[in-house]
C-alpha cells in the first residue's frame, strides 16, 4: 500500500515542474496545462466515495489490484504520447486508477491489522510515506525532467507499479464490509457531471468568453447537475455523500479548510513552476529546488501536528493553517524577474506549514464527529474536499494568470506600437499573438521565434514578458492570500456556529472521542 500510495502522490507533485517541459514539447496552451492537473484530479475527487463502496462489496484487493492496472497502464499512455489531448486523456485514466487505490487503502490496512497497536504503526507508515512523496516530488521530477525528459515521470511509474503489483496479489489478503452496501451509481454520475461541466466553464472561460452562450450553457448545466445531484442524495436510501454531514458547521469547517488549502497552495504551485521555469529560466531541478521549502515544511510539520494535536482545540489549528497560508502568500507578493531564491523562502516556508497541519488535523478530527459506521465516508468526503480544492484552484487561478498576463502584456504593447515611428512596430496580429502566448505562461519562450525585422525588439519585448508573467504570478499569489484570509474567518464562524449545534452521532458513538482527546487519535488516523 505505502508504494501504491508513494507512486499516486508523487504523480500529483512531480507534473508540477514538467509542465513547462510538455508545454513546449506538444506546443500546449494554458488551459492544455490546466487539464494535464485537472483530469487526473478530477475522477480521483468524484469517483473516491464510489471506488470505497465498489471495494466493500466485490473485494478490495481485487479493486486494488485492478486501479494498479488500470494507473501503471495509463501511464504508459501518458509517457507514449505525442500529442497533448491523448496525454490528458490518459491523465484521466490514471485518475480513475487512482481513486480505486484511494478508496480501498486505509480499510485494507484496517482490515490487515486489527490489533489497535498494530494498525496505529501501520498507519502512521502510511502517514510518512504520504509526507515523503509530497516533499520529494519536485526533486524527483526536476532530476528525471533535467535527465531524461518529461516522458519519464510517467515511465518511472511502469515498475513501481509492477512492484506493487506484484507485492498487492503476494501479500493483500482478500476483504469484504459484511454489511451490503448499496453502490450510488446516480449520485456519482451526477456529481462528475456538474464537477466537469463547471471546471470546463472555468477553464474555457477567458477564451470563449465568460458571457458567451457556450460558457452560459456549461455553468446551467453544472448549477443543474449540481441540484439534481442534492436532490438524488437527499432521496437516496443509499447515498454517496450524507447530506448531514455537511451542514453540520464544523464537519463543514473541516472540508472548508481543506479545499482552501488545496485550492490555493497546491494548486498555484502548478502556475509558479511555469514561472520559474520559462521566466527566470530555471532548469526543472532547480525548480524542485526552489519548491523544496514548501513541501519538506509540510512533510516535516505534519507528523509533529499529529502528535500535538490535542494541545488545542480544532479551530485554533484550522484558523492558525490558514492564517500561515494566507501571510505566507501575501509575504510572496511582488515577484520579478530579478529575484533570487531567498524572496520565495518565508512565504513558502509559512504556507508548508499551513499544509502540513490541514492535512492531519483535517483527517483526524473528521473521524471523531461521526458514528463509526461513518467513519469511511467522513474521511472520504475531507479527501474529496481536497482533491475538488486543487480541481477547482487550477481552473480558477489558471485563469487569472492568463488574464492578468495578456491583460498586462497588450495594455504594454499598446503603448509601445504608439510611441515607436511608424513601421518599425510589429503588427497587430503578431502582437496579439504575442500576448497571447504569454498568457499561456510561456515567458520569456516567446521571444525565440522572434525575427526578421523584429530582432531589435527582443529587450523590450523580453522585459515586458518579464513584466506581464510576474503580473501574473503576483495576481495568484494576491488571490491565495485573500481566499486563505477569508478562510480563516469562515473558520471560526462554523466553529461559533457548531457550538451550538448537537455533535454528529453523540459524543459515545464518535470514533476516537471528543476534540479535546489526547494524541493517541492523532497517531491512529494520521
Amino acid at each position: 500500500m505505502c508504494v501504491a500510495l508513494f507512486m499516486l502522490l508523487l504523480d500529483v507533485t512531480i507534473v508540477a515542474v514538467a509542465l513547462p517541459d510538455i508545454q513546449h514539447s506538444l506546443d500546449a496552451s494554458l488551459h492544455d496545462l490546466q487539464w494535464i492537473v485537472d483530469a487526473y484530479t478530477l475522477p480521483l475527487a468524484a469517483l473516491l466515495l464510489t471506488a470505497a463502496v465498489i471495494g466493500d462489496r466485490v473485494g478490495r484487493k481485487r479493486l486494488f489490484l485492478a486501479g494498479m492496472m488500470i494507473f501503471t497502464g495509463a501511464s504508459l499512455g501518458c509517457a507514449l504520447s505525442g500529442d497533448v489531448w491523448v496525454l490528458n486523456t490518459m491523465r484521466a485514466f490514471q485518475g480513475l486508477g487512482a481513486a480505486l487505490l484511494f478508496g480501498v487503502s486505509l480499510p485494507l490496512i484496517s482490515a490487515a491489522y486489527p490489533d489497535a497497536k498494530a494498525r496505529a504503526r501501520a498507519i502512521g507508515a502510511f502517514g510518512a510515506t504520504m509526507g515523503l512523496a509530497i516533499a520529494s516530488g519536485p526533486l524527483i521530477g526536476g532530476l528525471l525532467i533535467s535527465g531524461a525528459g518529461w516522458e519519464w515521470i510517467f515511465f518511472v511509474n511502469i515498475p513501481l507499479g509492477a512492484l506493487a503489483l506484484l507485492l498487492g496479489w503476494w501479500a493483500i489478503e482478500e476483504s469484504r464490509d459484511a454489511r451490503t452496501r448499496t453502490i450510488d451509481w446516480g449520485g456519482t454520475v451526477l456529481a462528475t457531471i456538474a464537477l466537469l461541466l463547471g471546471v470546463l466553464a472555468v477553464i474555457e472561460g477567458n477564451g470563449r468568453g465568460w458571457t458567451s452562450a457556450y460558457i452560459v450553457a456549461l455553468s446551467l448545466g453544472s448549477v443543474l447537475s449540481l441540484a439534481a445531484f442534492v436532490l438524488h442524495e437527499r432521496r437516496s436510501p443509499h447515498p454517496m455523500v450524507d447530506l448531514s454531514l455537511l451542514v453540520h458547521p464544523r464537519f463543514a469547517g473541516l472540508c472548508v479548510a481543506g479545499f482552501i488549502a488545496f485550492g490555493t497552495i497546491t494548486a498555484s504551485a502548478n502556475f509558479v513552476s511555469l514561472f520559474f521555469m520559462n521566466t527566470l529560466g530555471l532548469s526543472a531541478f532547480e525548480t524542485g529546488l526552489r519548491l523544496l521549502p514548501l513541501s519538506a515544511t509540510a512533510f516535516l510539520v505534519a507528523p509533529l501536528t499529529a502528535l500535538l494535536r490535542h494541545k488545542a482545540p480544532v479551530v485554533v489549528w484550522l484558523s492558525g493553517a490558514l492564517a500561515a497560508i494566507a501571510v505566507g502568500s501575501y509575504l510572496s507578493v511582488g515577484v520579478s524577474a530579478t529575484d533570487t531564491w531567498q524572496h520565495y523562502l518565508p512565504g513558502f516556508v509559512l504556507a508548508g506549514i499551513g499544509l502540513g497541519i490541514i492535512i492531519p488535523v483535517t483527517s483526524q478530527d473528521a473521524l471523531t464527529m461521526v458514528r463509526a459506521a461513518d467513519a469511511g465516508m467522513a474521511t472520504g468526503m475531507v479527501s474529496a474536499a481536497r482533491q475538488l480544492g486543487t480541481v477547482i484552484g487550477v481552473a480558477v487561478l489558471g485563469s487569472l494568470f492568463s488574464e492578468t498576463i495578456s491583460s498586462r502584456a497588450a495594455t504594454d504593447l499598446g503603448e509601445l506600437s504608439t510611441a515607436a515611428p511608424s513601421g518599425t512596430f510589429p503588427s497587430q496580429q503578431i502582437l496579439e499573438s504575442f500576448a497571447s502566448a504569454l498568457g499561456s505562461g510561456a515567458g520569456l519562450r516567446v521571444t525565440e521565434n522572434i525575427g526578421g525585422d523584429s530582432t531589435d525588439l527582443v529587450p523590450i519585448l523580453s522585459r515586458i514578458a518579464c513584466d506581464a508573467s510576474g503580473a501574473g504570478v503576483n495576481s495568484i499569489f494576491t488571490a491565495c492570500s485573500i481566499a486563505a484570509a477569508v478562510g480563516t474567518g469562515i473558520i471560526a464562524v462554523l466553529w461559533s456556529v457548531g457550538k451550538k449545534t448537537s455533535p454528529l452521532g453523540g459524543d459515545s458513538h464518535a470514533v476516537y472521542g471528543s476534540e479535546e482527546m489526547g494524541s493517541e487519535a492523532g497517531i491512529h488516523t494520521h
